[in-house]
């Protein structure tokens, strides 16, 4: 009870109300005139003195709003403009059992209902609970004992006192107006405890306990009972519960003793995480830099996590700490900045500031007003100390910078979203990017929650788990949460049902802290809405990674916009920029940037895909017109609007741009099939050819014409749907599928002659041939290719005319008219010169070099082998730079120049390898196998064991 009227300044008192009768209640007991204050987001505070025997408390006074959440941002928002010593929530609540109306009930805890899942059989309990701070407690409950209180009630007295009780609380987001609710038998069975139900109290001690430099305490009034709740109840006695409870407060407060500055060390750090696994390269790393400022004592140590969230900055971070707990033997402060969070806006520089001098002990008295003082006195009292300063969930370096601490005696730990780049330049922080476990890592975190033993019995679900999660740490957390709550249920079960429902398993629409999709969302904060656009296109984007051309394109923006947007978000980590300028998305965040796109506009994601389509269909054209530019001639149609196909200088340019954009090309056949562009769909297996003949993606080049051979029926033109048949059947001769391949080309001619389509009877004629050929038929190969000759000469082709002559050379060599043979490639070899054609001269040279190994010439072979080879390694036409190694080892025995065949073939032996050519590779090792035992091919034994090669890959 107050009895005097001290002067002494006790500090700041924040009050916290959600209805205006309790606010009446608690500004009752407010000493002298009131001044107003408004806070940040617009709420208004009233500001007065509350006096005691041991001096006076000033008050601020504000009301939350109903709402857990509205209640946690505002004891936030309060928090950071008043710095309090006490925060108190003083109100109402419905009284659940042992209480009676007009009982004050303070929480020792409380309940966080509301966290309890809704299932199709009921709510599992996953509750919640905060717990008060031990000190105000332990005053609340000897107050409740000596009754003190009551005093402060008169002369309002009710005929019957009312009873303090020091009891847990639930609360929840809603009312809870029945005792018969399906949410009041929920309390009944989980909290049964509970000796009142309210509707802010988790979300005023959250918030408050988000700065851990105040104490909080939870004080209701009992205005109702669920099991007789009445609206005329309620006019009555919510007045006289809130009078009652803030009695109680103000008694609280009449009677608490300040706490003393603390003398020991603050020990602000989390507990370390439980069943930590991995990170150890990540570890290392981090006691490396420790290291090194311990040896050279020269600056401040400032190491910066940065990662996705979800990725586990957090844990490592705790976890390293605690590891090195006892270098920091003055100390550990620890702020959670909330950069990334759900609970409002970041955590200003101010409030952390004075939030960590009031952990070193600082009074309230001490602390300037201006920001850049208050750093300034940090600083001087970490001064000389060897502490460790953990700055949590940092937005900008602006945030961290006045936290800081100057003395080379502290270090500081960062975790981020973003990688903060201003804190490397100005601070010379020490960076580190995390990425997703490693597959062991990933392994061990699954067994070490669900169990060793049930990982063990079923280690290939586990492996599925860490596949279907891509090793990223919050999702295998998830996928193992609901895998060890449900213990009866198998693994690959579990696992399945994730393949099944992919991000929407990894939700939580609860705990969002234990929702994938929730944490990657809060990532977007601080991105544009130009930037949020991009991230979501991202995810519809073809292929496994992207570049800024490709990007310029899908959404349509100048380059330097769009590499503004892809800067933003590297800096954000959702995306990763890899080697040859690339951008990669770990695949849960594109399927979450996925989500995202749909909930645009259709039409936008319709048109950038149709710029991403023809950005790739263009410039794989143009590609594939610089390497091989004797080849027929197809017409695209225009680009979409917006497109811009990247340029490419020369042939080598455009080998290496099909050598890094490959799968994005593959990819572009699904986002077409999709959109119906059909035409698209068989454009881009044509534009694939001349790459995958040149490195010889055999199987690669057989599954986009099937791909077109589907997109064939919507096509109207036949000439197109014939030519799409003859390539697929050319595709299936390549991987030595003979049959469907005859199948396919037969069809192929019976439709072009049908529709009188002279070009594709040539050329099915022609690719007839090659197919007979590679199956061993070299005479009805023959016939088909004199037929095409025939033809080309009617058609006036002379290119083609060229590469069936080639084709006759070779056939009538195998079937030994080798005088015939070398006539039709000589004469091959003339024309591909004179059209500069060096991919068809080196076939002709080729064709020549076998007709004179045959024929006994080995040096005239050995010559137009390596001119073959010269040609074929300019062209970057790796398969067939191969089979001329493996000639060329086959002369130079004859020569007996053996050291020179071993060497040729080495090489020939590992092209094959790389290019999975098993058989091949077989065989050449059985020749160096023989070489080695001194076994020596004799001068013709290359020449039909050889007919693989020619069967194969000569054929052009």
């Amino acid at each position: 009870m107050t009895t005097g009227n001290d002067t002494t300044n006790l500090g700041t008192v924040v009050i916290c109300t959600a209805l205006d009768v309790e606010y009446q209640a608690v500004r009752d007991h407010l000493h002298g005139s009131l001044k107003e204050k408004e806070g940040p987001g617009g709420t208004l505070y009233e500001i007065g003195t509350f006096h005691t025997d041991r001096g006076s408390w000033t008050v601020a006074l504000a009301q939350s709003g109903a709402g857990n959440t509205q209640a946690g941002i505002e004891i936030e928002r309060a928090i950071t403009v008043f710095h309090p010593r006490y925060v108190l929530f003083v109100g109402v609540a419905g009284g659940r059992k042992d209480v009676a109306l007009g009982d004050v009930v303070i929480a020792d805890y409380i309940y966080d209902y509301d966290t309890g899942k809704d299932t199709a059989t009921g709510r599992l309990p996953r509750i919640k609970t905060h717990t008060p701070a031990n000190r105000l407690l332990r005053r609340a409950q000897k107050l409740a004992r000596d009754r003190e209180w009551q005093h402060r009630i008169l002369p309002r007295q009710p005929e019957t006192l009312p009873e303090a009780i020091v009891k847990p609380i639930a609360a929840g987001s809603t009312v809870v107006a029945d005792h018969n609710s399906a949410t009041a038998h929920y309390l009944d069975r989980h909290c049964g405890d509970a000796a009142a139900v309210e509707m802010e109290g988790f979300g005023f001690l959250y918030g408050a306990y988000a700065n851990d430099a105040v104490e909080a305490l939870v004080v209701r009034g009992i205005s109702d009972l669920l099991s007789g709740k009445t609206e005329t109840a309620d006019q009555h006695w919510q007045p006289t519960a809130s009078q009652h409870a803030a009695a109680f407060a103000f008694e609280l407060l009449a009677n608490v003793i300040p706490p003393p500055s603390p003398r020991t060390p603050p020990q602000q750090l989390h507990a370390a995480p439980a069943r930590f696994v991995g990170r150890e390269s990540e570890l290392t790393e981090l006691n490396a830099q420790l290291d090194a400022r311990t040896e050279d004592g020269g600056a401040v140590m400032i190491s910066s996590l940065a990662g996705t969230g979800g990725i586990g900055k957090t844990w490592l971070a705790l976890h390293w700490a605690h590891q090195n707990i006892n270098r920091f033997p003055d100390g550990q402060l620890f702020v959670d900045l909330r950069g990334f969070s759900p609970l409002g806006e970041p955590m200003t520089s101010g409030a952390a500031v004075r939030g960590f001098l009031a952990a070193l002990g600082v009074a309230p008295d001490r602390i300037p007003p201006d920001l850049d003082a208050q750093a300034a006195l940090y600083r001087s009292e970490v001064a000389g100390k060897r502490m460790l300063v953990m700055l949590d969930n940092a937005a900008t370096t602006d945030q961290i910078t006045p936290l800081l601490p100057g003395s080379p005696t502290c270090t500081v730990l960062i975790t981020g979203r973003h990688k903060l780049a201003s804190l490397i330049d100005r601070h010379g922080a020490r960076h580190l990017t995390l990425g997703v476990l490693t597959r062991k890592e990933a392994r061990a975190l699954l067994a070490e929650r669900v169990g060793a033993d049930r990982a063990a019995n079923e280690p290939d679900a586990i492996d599925e788990l860490v596949d279907l999660c891509g090793r990223y740490p919050l999702a295998l957390a998830i996928a193992a949460r609901n895998a060890s709550t449900r213990p009866g249920i198998p693994l690959a079960e579990v696992a399945a049902e994730l393949r099944e429902l992919g991000l929407e398993m990894l939700d939580h629409d609860t705990d969002p802290a234990a929702s994938l999709p929730a944490v990657l969302s809060w990532s977007l904060r601080y991105l544009t809405d130009e930037q949020r656009t991009v991230f979501a296109l991202l995810g519809i984007a073809p292929g496994p990674d992207t570049t800024l051309p490709a990007v310029v394109s899908l959404v349509n923006l100048s380059s330097s916009r769009a590499r503004k947007s892809l800067s933003a978000l590297e800096e954000a980590c959702l995306v990763e920029r890899q080697a040859y300028g690339r951008y990669a998305m770990h695949d849960l965040v594109r399927e979450y940037a996925t989500t995202i796109a749909h909930a645009l506009p259709a039409t936008v994601c319709e048109t950038a895909r149709a710029r991403v389509v023809d950005f790739y269909l263009h410039t794989a054209h143009n590609a594939d017109r610089l390497l091989n530019p004797h080849r027929h001639l197809i017409s695209l149609g225009p680009c979409a609007p917006g497109c811009s196909p990247q340029p490419l200088r020369d042939p080598a340019a455009a080998l290496a741009w099909m050598d890094r954009e490959h799968a994005c090309v593959l990819a572009i056949r699904e986002i077409a099939t999709a959109s119906g562009r059909y035409a698209a769909v068989w454009q881009s297996a044509w534009v694939l050819g001349t790459f995958h003949d040149r490195r010889g993606l055999r199987h690669d080049n057989l599954a986009v014409w099937r791909t077109a051979l589907d997109a064939a029926h919507y096509l109207p033109d036949p000439a197109t749907r014939i030519r799409i048949r003859r390539l697929l059947g050319h595709a299936y001769a390549i991987v030595g599928r003979h049959e469907d391949a005859i199948e396919h080309l037969s069809l192929a001619l019976a439709l072009a002659e049908q529709h009188s389509v002279s070009n594709e009877q040539a050329d099915t004629n022609r690719t007839l041939a090659r197919a007979w050929g590679m199956n061993g038929n070299d005479r009805r190969a023959l016939e088909h290719a004199i037929v095409a000759l025939r033809l080309y000469q009617i058609l006036e082709r002379p290119a083609a005319e060229a590469q069936t002559l080639n084709l006759m050379g070779h056939f009538a060599a195998r079937l030994g008219d080798y005088h015939q043979a070398r006539e039709r490639c000589q004469s091959a070899l003339i024309l591909f010169r004179l059209r500069r054609n060096l991919y068809g001269e080196a076939n002709a040279l080729d064709n020549l070099g076998y007709i004179a190994r045959q024929t006994g010439s080995n040096s005239r072979a050995l010559d137009h082998y390596q001119e073959a080879l010269a040609l074929r390694r300019v062209l970057g036409h790796l398969p067939q730079a191969a089979d001329n190694l493996d000639s060329i080892g086959l002369s130079h025995v004859a020569l007996g120049q053996l050291d020179q065949a071993r060497a040729v073939w080495l090489e020939a032996l590992e092209l094959y390898r790389e290019q999975g050519r098993d058989d091949a590779a077989a065989s050449v090792q059985q020749q160096l196998d023989n070489l080695d035992a001194g076994n020596q091919p004799t001068p013709l034994s290359g020449g039909p064991s050889r007919a693989r090669d020619h069967r194969t890959t000569r054929l052009r």
